[in-house]
């Protein structure tokens, strides 16, 4: 699970607005589910194996630009890309898991606010 904190600033234009937001992002282990690959032709749960992940807090940052435009007063819709980076891997060195550390995304998302 990434649990974050984000900060960021919002510039209006017309009737949108451009937000530039960014932060540190923390990952924490709680159970991991699925199938892992032991050898040629070998499958494993996951939740059998405790020996693939990090105990250890992943830390990372991540940042984004988006268009946001007002719905409403109080609802409002956001477009634009995402990246987030990790720092160190989730695996233990000794059962390496094939991961991606770098992630660039578009995100789509509606915003309410109180």
């Amino acid at each position: 699970m990434d649990l974050g904190l984000t900060l960021g600033k919002r510039v209006k234009i017309n009737k949108w607005h451009f937000s530039l937001e960014g932060g540190p992002i923390f990952n924490v282990l709680f159970n991991a589910h699925g199938k892992v690959q032991l050898g040629s032709s070998e499958f494993s749960r996951l939740e059998d194996q405790k020996d693939y992940f990090s105990k250890q807090i992943g830390i990372g940052a991540q940042l984004s630009a988006l268009f946001d435009y007002p719905i409403s007063d109080h609802l409002w819709l956001s477009v634009g890309p995402l990246y987030h980076q990790y720092f160190n891997a989730i695996s233990v060195a000794e059962n390496p898991l094939e991961e991606r550390n770098a992630v660039l995304e578009v995100n789509t998302r509606l915003r309410y606010y109180f």
